[in-house]
């Protein structure tokens, strides 16, 4: 009889053990991030504060740069365009001086080049991985980085930090979309916007 008892005794702890670690598992955030929201299957992540705050932070600023990756050829480089198209149309609607940075990075990841167009559209100019960084650094400006998506990330994210997000996609195919939805959550009249301006497109063709 004893032998029995202390098997279901054993028996017994050894579930309320297992019990305890799954309800451990459940209630215990494991994300890297301090912060986290999600809008339309895009997370919001930061570890410098509220992403609502930063937010509303960086859209005050008058110049933005926005600097997607690009590879020095491929056909990835097609989907990054598409960042720019949509920022582009959403600032200057929006009075915003808007300073385009193409990165040009090898395949360890290097800075090699820059392209931009200095705040002028009739302007590109070549600068050297030293000039580049003397812009894409200036935190007296809105700097919103876009990269390439990297291997094992199952959802698109934005990580916030003062005066700067960094759009990384799950996908290539995913790039346009995690721009638009992250313009939406800086400007709400985003959609407006975007049709209005392929209004315009569709007259002039």
């Amino acid at each position: 009889m004893g032998k029995n008892i202390y098997f279901y005794v054993t028996a017994l702890v050894a579930v309320l053990i297992l019990l305890l670690l799954a309800f451990i598992a459940f209630n215990t955030d494991f994300s890297p991030y301090k912060y986290s929201v999600s809008r339309n299957g895009l997370e919001f992540v930061s570890n410098s504060g509220q992403p609502s705050d930063i937010l509303d932070a960086l859209k005050q600023h008058e110049t933005f740069i926005i600097s997607p990756q690009f590879a020095a050829s491929g056909p990835e480089n097609s989907y990054m365009t598409s960042s720019i198209t949509i920022m582009s149309a959403v600032l200057i609607d929006k009075a915003k001086d808007v300073i385009i940075v193409a990165r040009v990075l090898d395949d360890k990841g290097n800075l090699v080049k820059c392209q931009s167009n200095m705040g002028d559209v009739k302007t590109n100019k070549e600068l050297s991985p030293e000039e580049c960084g003397n812009i894409i650094n200036d935190s007296a400006n809105a700097r919103v980085f876009i990269s390439f998506p990297p291997k094992g990330i199952s959802s698109p994210r934005v990580l916030l930090e003062d005066g700067k997000a960094t759009i990384i996609p799950n996908s290539f195919e995913g790039v346009s979309g995690a721009s638009y939805i992250f313009m939406e959550s800086l400007y709400e009249d985003t959609p407006q916007i975007i049709e209005r301006v392929n209004l315009i497109v569709s007259k002039l063709k």
